[in-house]
């Protein structure tokens, strides 16, 4: 019975900046036991192959040691003949191909469609050629050749290598792996986004694909780190009651509405905190009309009117238009506009 597992999206050697030293060790080896698992499911499964669409590293220069741990991961894979085949994205695009010569990746080219035939089915795919990659997969793919016909590639509407449902119709794989939208995702009648790998940012794991069953998602291995929700209602009370989790691998979310005065009293308690890290204010959809994501938001308007978040294009857009775009889908937009305000959008 043909069968595949189809992951994408890991990342490995984030730097994590926002979290402290200690707990960075913690999650690189998370993101790591994520791909073991991975080799493992295939190895008990006995799947054909394991296809990666795109950034299984987050940047294209992962330490040498970082590579030798994923080559030591994949492995076994190569000494039972199953192959991992990798697809770069735009995060690691540009990636040193000789570090992984005769480990068992393979990696799809940059510049054509890399073919591979097999007794029963046949895969073509395409790795980024930089970061910001301009080209239309559509008119560089092949569509399959033989037998189940799948195809590996990190695209998404819109944006880098750009791809859309109608043109997946018409490439006609029986199967498409992408990879670069975080969160499993159907993608016509037969492409699918398999999500992150890990559990970081959200629900994660990868797709288990057996001929003449559905597509299974399996989920990654549990975050190690755990989030906690606390409603701010009376600031000083509620952070009295934070201080219990000092040092531990808890991911503490603070949500409501700060007074004049309080962000200030909020950063000055955190500093006298050293087991206590803030990563970010969680920011309900009401407060973008009238606090500072809302100010900021005209600003940046202001300096650049053609400004495009991940999954929604306000392109050619005055600014009111804009404006009013924002605030009728802020609960979606929100997280990928804090980042963008930050500077860490890519």
């Amino acid at each position: 019975m043909f069968s595949f597992l189809h992951a994408a999206d890991l990342h490995l050697g984030t730097p994590f900046g926002g979290y402290p030293q200690h707990l960075r060790q913690l999650l690189l080896d998370y993101q790591l036991d994520c791909l073991d698992y991975l080799v493992s499911f295939g190895l008990e499964n006995k799947v054909e192959a394991i296809l990666f669409a795109g950034d299984l590293f987050d940047n294209p220069r992962p330490s040498l040691e970082l590579v030798d741990r994923v080559i030591s991961s994949v492995r076994p894979l190569k000494e039972e003949g199953i192959p991992f085949y990798l697809a770069l994205g735009n995060h690691d695009a540009g990636l040193d191909l000789e570090q992984f010569k005769d480990s068992g990746i393979y990696i799809m080219d940059s510049q054509a469609p890399s073919i591979y035939k097999h007794q029963a089915w046949s895969l073509d795919g395409l790795s980024f050629e930089s970061q910001w990659d301009p080209r239309r997969p559509y008119e560089i793919l092949e569509g399959g050749s033989e037998g189940f016909r799948l195809g590996l590639l990190h695209s998404a509407e819109g944006v880098y290598l750009p791809l859309s449902r109608e043109e997946v119709e018409d490439l006609a794989y029986d199967y498409l792996a992408l990879g670069h939208v975080h969160s499993f995702t159907r993608f016509g009648k037969r492409a699918y986004y398999s999500g992150n790998l890990s559990q970081i940012d959200g629900p994660g794991g990868f797709i288990y694909y057996r001929e003449g069953y559905e597509v299974q998602h399996i989920s990654a291995p549990a975050f190690p780190i755990e989030d906690r929700v606390f409603k701010l209602e009376n600031l000083a009370q509620d952070l009295d009651r934070l201080t219990s989790y000092a040092y531990k691998p808890v991911r503490l979310i603070l949500e409501g509405r700060l007074e004049a005065g309080e962000l200030e009293y909020l950063n000055r308690w955190l500093a006298d905190k050293p087991g206590i890290f803030f990563l970010n204010k969680v920011v309900e959809a009401s407060d973008i009309d009238s606090g500072p994501l809302y100010q900021k938001s005209l600003e940046l308007l202001e300096k650049n009117p053609r400004l495009i978040v991940e999954g929604a294009d306000l392109l050619e857009l005055d600014q009111d238009e804009a404006l009013n775009y924002l605030k009728e889908n802020a609960q979606e937009l929100l997280a990928e506009l804090l980042d963008f305000f930050r500077g860490e959008n890519d």
